[in-house]
């Protein structure tokens, strides 16, 4: 039997040990939350609801998941949708009963998901969820389960080079303080389906925007007129990616790789065994019309003010995207961007999503 409760600061030490589980694939990573794991929780959600997963025979934390809230632009307007994030389950219980019970839990919480969806980002190597949201699809699992309706494909992008383009027309620059007003006015005109809304007067004094400052965002101005905002997260202070083991081929290969695909080609590095993946998150993007020449400026820029690697998510429907999927030398992931539902009667017609890497 399992019990779940509220989170508890005297269990952060085995919640520790749950963020050290590593995720299977080629690279084998752990996405770990050090020293603690609520700074990370605060940046992915602006108001936290996590909770653990207790074992009543061994009285050891099995799981934790936080179905906190954020403002995003939904159908046109801003609403504070809940975020499913930051799911954990011990190898020893990754039979898919815990899953479910979790599962089951959130859906006692009172959340409305038929007033207010949640969101939440599956990636495609997560094959035990993605079951389970096709078996609730078809039917196949009890009704008290609530449907997962994909509403894009998305790609996620770590790259350290961009080909350079010419700029005759743009000016880029770093914002400051004196630039809040003009920045809030730009980037609320952006209505981008499911875009996260920022307060740029509270950049360095509130949890949600832990280690960020105001001159981590670039702005692309056309003469007088503000173009583009773009920002750069270094939030490795809070969550950061940790090679737990590389497949024995890929171990091989690292030096190599190393000296030739990165030094040379300029791939991102592979560090080694139990190092930190070091990147510069791009998050907050708004730029007028969507423009694509504005967007390579601005990304060009980003790569020369960062001195680790880049990484982005986009929609794939997103006009960026074809741009990113130029980008040689990236590596790249896919997952998939879902609304939850009690229902599954979710009109969703947008044409392309907004996600912020930093705080999936």
């Amino acid at each position: 039997m399992i019990k779940i409760l509220p989170y508890d600061t005297s269990y952060e030490n085995q919640v520790q040990d749950l963020y050290e589980i590593p995720v299977s694939g080629f690279i084998s990573l752990s996405l770990q939350r050090k020293p603690h794991s609520l700074p990370g929780a605060h940046i992915q959600t602006e108001i936290p609801r996590v909770f653990i997963v207790i074992d009543d025979i061994s009285h050891c934390v099995i799981g934790l998941f936080n179905v906190g809230s954020r403002c995003q632009i939904f159908q046109g307007k801003v609403e504070s949708l809940p975020y499913f994030c930051d799911l954990r389950i011990a190898p020893s219980h990754q039979n898919g009963k815990v899953l479910l019970a979790i599962i089951r839990y959130i859906n006692c919480l009172g959340l409305d998901l038929d007033k207010g969806p949640a969101t939440t980002i599956v990636f495609s190597d997560n094959t035990r969820m993605i079951n389970i949201i096709e078996k609730r699809a078809a039917e196949k699992i009890p009704k008290k389960i609530p449907y997962y309706t994909k509403v894009a494909d998305i790609e996620t992008f770590i790259f350290q080079r961009a080909d350079f383009f010419e700029n005759k027309l743009y000016d880029i620059r770093r914002a400051t303080e004196d630039d809040i007003m003009l920045m809030k006015t730009f980037y609320d005109k952006d209505l981008t389906a499911l875009k996260l809304v920022v307060d740029f007067s509270k950049i360095g004094q509130n949890a949600y925007y832990a280690g960020q400052k105001m001159e981590d965002y670039l702005l692309c101005f056309k003469g007088e007129e503000l173009v583009g905002i773009l920002g750069l997260w270094d939030t490795s202070a809070i969550k950061q990616t940790v090679v737990n083991k590389y497949h024995w081929s890929l171990k091989l290969a690292r030096v190599f790789y190393n000296s030739v695909a990165s030094g040379l080609l300029g791939y991102p590095p592979l560090p080694k065994e139990g190092e930190v993946i070091k990147t510069t998150g791009i998050h907050s993007v708004s730029i007028k019309e969507r423009s694509v020449t504005i967007f390579r400026l601005l990304i060009q820029q980003a790569v020369q003010s960062s001195i680790y690697p880049l990484i982005i998510t986009v929609d794939v429907k997103d006009p960026f995207y074809v741009y990113l999927s130029s980008l040689k030398r990236s590596i790249r992931k896919k997952g998939n961007f879902y609304l939850v539902s009690e229902s599954g009667n979710i009109t969703f017609n947008e044409a392309y999503i907004s996600v912020d890497v930093p705080r999936i």
